[in-house]
């Protein structure tokens, strides 16, 4: 986990967790993009600003895994080692409008977690006219689990 509050996280921040090669565990996970299912050179956030359902659940499911657990973060914007397990950041790919996509992630926590996750952050990371997310959540002593969209 990153050991700042997500509102100190910096561009520099970002680029020293790639240039040291962090890896994922239970309390840190990489995605490069939103996830999606849409196809190879295709991204519907890049597209559209579009966040399908199945994009949503892998993202609400990590969350909600490290609500249950010890808390974490999760970093959108980031590209991992090809082949090397657990996943190992190796640069930043920041995503479009990351502000937004921070926004709409927001609002799909708050509508579809059960019970709500009061300490969860997600802020973006500006990178000139991209950037990355960010969400650091806290660790809670009730069991969430991610509900269909309300």
């Amino acid at each position: 986990m990153i050991r700042k509050q997500i509102t100190d996280i910096t561009p520099d921040d970002i680029r020293t967790l790639c240039s040291e090669r962090w890896l994922e565990d239970e309390q840190m996970d990489f995605k490069e993009s939103i996830p999606h299912k849409d196809g190879e050179g295709k991204d519907p956030w890049r597209d559209q600003h579009v966040i399908r359902d199945y994009g949503r659940d892998q993202l609400l499911a990590t969350l909600v895994a490290f609500a249950n657990s010890y808390g974490g973060d999760l970093i959108i914007g980031i590209r991992e080692r090809q082949g090397i397990q657990p996943g190992q950041a190796e640069t930043v790919a920041p995503i479009a409008a990351c502000a937004d996509a921070a926004n709409r992630l927001g609002q799909m926590a708050r509508a579809c977690i059960d019970p709500p996750l009061p300490n969860a952050h997600i802020r973006a990371v500006p990178f000139s006219d991209d950037g990355i997310r960010c969400g650091h959540i806290e660790n809670f002593t009730v069991a969430h689990s991610p509900t269909s969209s309300r």
